[in-house]
């Protein structure tokens, strides 16, 4: 199966690749650096189980990138967003355009594992 993950930090996206090697269950994890990269990866993989989008990335940022795939009315994988952002009107936009699941950095490498299985469980 198939996740993106849409994060400009390469720490994270090594952390976050080094905790789905680390597991029994095989994920392809697609990486993009920016939403315009993301956008372009969604329209590219139909088949995306789920894309982990950060907040906070040049170019174009995560809300940016829901709210253009929302407008565009592209079809869009669930949208699991782990960021430092916490600000309740960013939450409210966010949870209207359709976000699934909300997880504040730092991540607790089980918790962030157990949670985007259960995501992509309870889609399928």
């Amino acid at each position: 199966m198939k996740i993106l993950l849409v994060e400009d930090s390469e720490k994270f996206r090594d952390k976050v690749i080094k905790i789905f090697n680390s597991k029994e269950r095989e994920i392809d994890v697609l990486i993009s650096k920016n939403g315009v990269e993301g956008i372009q990866m969604i329209k590219d993989n139909p088949d995306l189980k789920l894309a982990i989008v950060d907040f906070y990335m040049p170019q174009m940022d995560g809300m940016e990138m829901i709210r253009k795939l929302t407008d565009d009315n592209i079809k869009k994988p669930p949208i699991m967003f782990v960021t430092t952002e916490v600000s309740p009107n960013i939450r409210e936009e966010g949870d209207k355009l359709g976000i699934e699941f909300w997880m504040l950095k730092p991540i607790i490498d089980d918790f962030f594992y157990d949670t985007v299985i259960n995501i992509i469980d309870k889609k399928e």
